[in-house]
């Protein structure tokens, strides 16, 4: 079953590989003064002599290369035509991407003959004559694209290569003559291009356009570095489809593609309608040890610390969504949840005894050239740490990794502490350098000195916590500054600083200045204060939850003590009860002790009377036979009779009187014996009855011990049930004493009354972390990159050889078959030095292409609302934990194909519809599995979010309360403040608050309307005569025509910052111009931009201080979204200029 569902997860990844075909990226528009020129009959190509460049002088070391683009074509001609051969809506009014791309190109040296390898056929164009060619019925029209390479590649070698010799020997390669390239030669390498891809005519393919830049000489012969025109994805996407397909899956990327119907919506919980389960979200127990250098007094948001402690009890793998309206503080958390991350890292490092026992026995290598790396392997307890930023676009990522090192992303109280620490700023502060203007061409391929580099841009440093790397430029910058620079000055050059490299030879000079066990000790102390102090919080927190508990636990005891005083009454009416019985069975006792009493009397005198009659009888029995016997004696024969007799009649007469005298002795017996009765029965008259038991008696004698025990025992339940609610009152007294202490101590940070009944009260401010606590927090974090620092000093050698590595990998000089363990061993070493780096979703298989499921620690997606699906796959997959930032509500992601292309293609797939590209994000396929979140409702529904950021402090009034009505269902809470918005007023007090102008009619030039164009111009004047800094000005419009005609006025207001509601995303300023415009004849212009919240959301959003909008209030109000904005500015209706 598993199995099957993987499969399933395969299948989706190769849909979105197939629509990331028609994803291309864009090329250069002609431009001399950029050195991008057309190729035209009769003139000369750069190589050529008599062509300018030629004549331009180059230092040494450097050369030119230039970028062949053969068959130049508009990407919106590929959503028009494949609309018009879907038969679909033609007009469309959303973001398609614009600009130009190429059919296939490769690379040209300075002698204009071609780097070998170098074509790149578009898969975009080749699509799109398959679209054409097969039709959308066929199943296999997207099959064949490495066919066509081939055949495109085989042509253009035949154009390229004069001759080829072969080896002299079988351990030789070929030698290979290539051509100087012509117009004709190039021309047939066109003709090579678009014969494959089949789509000359369709996409009018026939410009040649040539790019040339000026490089180093020493990277000229490796033809890498250039432009791609294919989506940088799509090979990696395969990749991974593979491996899912195989059940290879981590469950960051499983939890990412798992059916809507496997979700447990059930486990939702709400955080907005039950801050109960805030309350352990944040206990101090899962606070972080470690914070960002923030002032200990500005502690994060509550749903900040939310995720921050959620994400870091991400234990396993796994995947979680935060949802961050504009100017909630998306970088803030990241910070802080940066800061976390190398703290524990530090705790494992702290366990050691020896820091050489960071790395197993096991050395891993690898062989490039002549050189061979080799790559100490880390011990399992130290990974996991690893943090990638990435996002669709440059300015996302490099928003963010240039703000976490930059010197004003820590508080001014923790500067000369960390300048203490010296965690390399100086190698920051060069990473920092802006990327060289196009002007100097020069100075970009020497790679100027990165310490030059970074003075000149004033942008300073504090510690080398984040470095950018993504495309080639940035890497090769990165590896120069940070690793190779200074390494080879002679001993006479004298540098404040130098690269790591250089840096690591020293420590290998000379032994530590201290002990490792020094060092730990200072770290243990400084950790002893964090964890002395988090006791303290969890103390007052245990406190909490126990007093949350003896409001119950006391109306349950006053209630134990009423129902034992109620059980004490019922066993004393129970015991007088019994006594009461046991007194009436004692009377019926005697009663018939009495009467058995008399009736043995009155069988003893019976007895006794018949007893009396029967001596009487014997007595005369005695009597009478006495008497008989007394005769016989006297009838004893004589002498006479005797002799007569012969003695016969002695005998006879002895055994008479024998006789006789038994009868006297028997009667005289029974005589004795009737008496004897006589006594007894005159006894028995006389003497007590023995009383058998009477079992009533018994039973009620039970009865009373028994209700005696229950009465006493009600009493001491009593008893023990008043002590407890006694013992209860003291103890809520006590704690009462005590919370109420710990509420003046801690202030906003402890959870009062209010606190649970007002989210105003609730949100701004996390739990517990107050002042006290943050310092020891940030003082930890000091504490581990300084402990990391002397990681650094005491294993000079291992990670030296480990970053020597990691250099191979980010320049992209390892091997095709450098195995994963030892790639995986050197990115981990180059974490451990720099935690955080960033790259774009399209840069980042370049950099980690040679890793596995779950190589990394973190991925830290930004933007993750603007980045289509598809993008994340990659990165989710070599992922353990991922925390996905973002905001669906603002700007949705961009698709080059049209959705009904889409769609057959997702038929043929097989795959539902929940995971088409162009109807969702990274955002809502993240934020749909996580469990806390909140609902946001709107007209059409309502979707979850993952944890909200809801604190906002960017924008004045009233454009917080219009974002927040149109788009967050009011979500967010207002934390700006008056201080900035009071000194922007007293800085310009003639400056009008905001408003609505409303131009209404007026003649239209597509959606420019000129009379809207004349009143910007006024405000824009009026904000030059105040001498206000144009750089914090921004024209805003949803439809670019107003967008070309606003650049023209970019020379008069230097500085004035125009776009799109689409490139002015991640931008702000202090005042923005909302130019509206919309043509009147094509009304479905406006009821795009209003379809959605999301166009205005943003729109709104860029404005801190003052927000004007131009347009026809009338014809604007009535849309969806727009009606809001128009009922919270006040408007004017303008005198026309002339």
């Amino acid at each position: 079953m598993a199995r099957k569902a993987d499969a399933k997860r395969a299948e989706i990844i190769e849909f979105w590989r197939t629509v990331e075909m028609f994803s291309p990226p864009g090329v250069d528009k002609a431009s001399p003064d950029r050195l991008v020129v057309p190729v035209k009959p009769g003139r000369p190509l750069p190589w050529e002599s008599g062509h300018e460049l030629r004549r331009r002088r180059l230092k040494p070391n450097l050369t030119w290369r230039h970028v062949v683009y053969l068959g130049i074509y508009r990407l919106d001609a590929i959503v028009e035509t494949i609309s018009r051969f879907l038969e679909a809506d033609g007009e469309s009014f959303d973001e398609r991407p614009r600009g130009e791309s190429a059919a296939a190109m490769f690379l040209v040296d300075e002698n204009g003959k071609a780097f070998l390898d170098s074509e790149v056929l578009s898969s975009c164009a080749w699509a799109t004559g398959q679209v054409l060619s097969q039709g959308r019925r066929s199943q296999d029209w997207l099959r064949g694209f490495e066919d066509a390479k081939e055949r495109f590649s085989k042509a253009w070698a035949d154009e390229v290569i004069e001759e080829i010799v072969p080896p002299v020997d079988e351990k030789s390669p070929p030698t290979v003559y290539r051509r100087v390239l012509d117009h004709a030669r190039l021309r047939a390498c066109l003709d090579a291009a678009t014969a494959p891809a089949g789509v000359s005519e369709a996409l009018s393919c026939t410009e040649i356009r040539i790019k040339s830049q000026i490089i180093a000489r020493r990277t000229a012969e490796d033809g890498g570095g250039h432009e791609f025109l294919n989506s940088l994805i799509t090979g990696d996407l395969a990749r991974v489809a593979g491996r899912v397909a195989k059940g290879d899956i981590g469950a960051a990327l499983r939890d990412y593609l798992r059916p809507e119907a496997e979700i447990r919506t059930a486990a939702r919980v709400d955080v907005r309608a039950q801050p109960g389960t805030v309350l352990p979200a944040t206990a101090p127990d899962r606070v972080p040890a470690g914070r960002w250098l923030s002032h200990p007094a500005h502690a994060l948001a509550l749903n900040q610390q939310v995720a921050v402690s959620t994400a870091m009890a991400m234990t396993g793998a796994g995947l979680m969504a935060v949802n961050g309206p504009p100017g909630t503080g998306k970088t803030t958390m990241l910070r802080d949840l940066i800061a976390a991350l190398v703290v524990e890292r530090a705790k494992r490092l702290a366990a050691l005894s020896d820091p050489r026992k960071a790395f197993t026995r096991e050395v891993l290598h690898w062989t490039v050239g002549q050189r061979t790396r080799q790559v100490s392997e880390w011990k399992p307890e130290l990974t996991g740490f690893e943090m990638v930023v990435a996002s669709t676009n440059n300015g996302a990522v490099r928003n963010v990794t240039d703000e976490i090192p930059a010197a004003d992303a820590i508080d001014d109280s923790w500067r000369e502490r960390a300048a203490a620490v010296d965690y390399f700023p100086e190698i920051a502060t060069a990473l920092l350098a802006p990327d060289p203007p196009d002007s100097a061409p020069e100075a970009q391929a020497a790679g100027e000195s990165a310490q030059a580099a970074g003075q000149a841009t004033g942008v300073q440093a504090w510690a080398l916590v984040a470095a950018r790397l993504g495309h080639k430029a940035n890497r090769s910058r990165f590896v120069h500054a940070f690793w190779y620079e200074g390494h080879d000055d002679p001993p006479e050059v004298q540098r404040t600083w130098r690269g790591l490299l250089a840096v690591l030879r020293e420590y290998e000079q000379s032994a530590p200045e201290r002990r490792w066990s020094a060092a730990v000790a200072e770290f243990r102390a400084v950790e002893a204060r964090v964890e002395r102090l988090r006791a303290a919080k969890a103390e007052v927190y245990r406190a909490v939850e126990r007093r949350a508990r003896m409001d119950g636990e006391l109306a349950g005891l006053r209630r134990a003590v009423v129902t034992a005083g109620e059980r004490v009454d019922r066993t004393h009416e129970r015991h007088q009860a019994a006594v009461r019985v046991e007194r009436e069975r004692q009377a019926e006792a005697a009663e018939v002790a009495n009467a058995r009493q008399a009736e043995a009397q009155r069988i003893a005198e019976q007895r006794m009377a018949s007893a009396e009659r029967m001596v009487q009888s014997w007595e005369a029995e005695v009597s009478r036979r006495w008497q008989a016997h007394a005769q016989h004696q006297q009838s004893r024969p004589g002498l006479w009779e005797r002799l007569k007799t012969l003695g016969a009649a002695t005998s006879r007469w002895a055994r008479q009187d024998s006789w006789l005298a038994n009868q006297v002795g028997a009667a005289q017996h029974e005589m004795r014996a009737a008496q004897h009765e006589v006594a007894a029965a005159a006894h028995a008259r006389t003497a007590p009855v023995s009383q058998p038991p009477y079992e009533p008696l018994l039973a009620a004698r039970r009865e009373v011990a028994q209700a005696e025990r229950a009465a006493t025992a009600a009493k001491h339940a009593q008893a023990d049930a008043a002590q407890e609610l006694r013992d209860l009152e003291a103890e809520i007294a006590a704690t009462d004493g005590r919370l109420d202490r710990a509420a003046t101590a801690l202030g906003p940070h402890y959870p009062d009354a209010t606190w649970w009944k007002e989210r105003e009260r609730r949100e701004p401010a996390a739990l517990w972390t107050d002042e006290e606590w943050n310092l020891a927090r940030s003082e930890l974090f000091l504490a581990a990159l300084k402990l990391h620092k002397e990681f650094l000093r005491h294993t000079p050698t291992e990670m030296r050889r480990n970053l020597q590595a990691a250099m191979d990998l980010v320049s992209g000089e390892m091997p095709e078959n450098v195995s994963e363990e030892a790639a995986l061993a050197a990115w981990r070493s180059l974490f451990f030095v720099v935690p955080v780096v960033s790259t774009t979703f399209a840069s980042y298989a370049r950099l980690f292409g040679h890793l596995g499921k779950e190589s990394l620690g973190w991925l830290l997606v930004d933007e993750a609302g603007q980045a289509t699906p598809q993008n994340a796959v990659g990165a989710l997959w070599r992922t353990k934990r991922a925390v996905v930032v973002g905001d669906p509500l603002q700007l949705e992601p961009i698709t080059t194909l049209p959705f009904p292309a889409e769609q057959v293609i997702r038929n043929d797939f097989g795959v539902d519809e929940q995971w088409s590209a162009s109807g969702t994000s990274v955002q809502r396929l993240a934020d749909r599995q996580t469990p806390l979140g909140t609902w946001l409702s709107d007209e059409d529904g309502s979707t979850w979010v993952g944890v909200p950021l809801t604190v906002h402090r960017r924008c004045d009034q009233p454009m917080f309360d219009i974002v927040n009505a149109i788009a967050y269902d009011g979500l967010m809470i207002d934390g700006t403040g008056r201080a900035a918005a009071e000194r922007f007023d007293a800085a310009y007090p003639t400056l009008p608050p905001s408003k609505w102008i409303d131009v209404s009619g007026g003649v239209a030039q597509g959606h420019w309307i000129p009379d809207e164009g004349r009143h910007l111009d006024r405000i824009l004047g009026t904000l030059a005569d105040l001498r206000f800094d144009m750089s914090k000005v921004m024209v805003i419009a949803p439809f670019r025509e107003i967008v070309r005609e606003v650049w023209g006025r970019s020379e008069r207001y230097p500085g004035l910052v125009a776009g799109t509601v689409h490139t002015v995303q991640g931008k702000q300023a202090d005042v923005v111009i909302l130019v509206l415009g919309g043509d009147p004849q094509r009304p479905r212009g406006r009821e795009w931009a209003a379809s959605k919240p999301n166009l205005l959301n943003v729109a709104v959003s860029r404005a801190k201080r003052r927000l004007y909008v131009i347009g026809d209030r009338r014809a604007w109000a009535g849309q969806r979204h727009f009606n809001v904005l128009a009922a919270n500015l006040p408007y004017t209706t303008p005198v026309h200029p002339q």
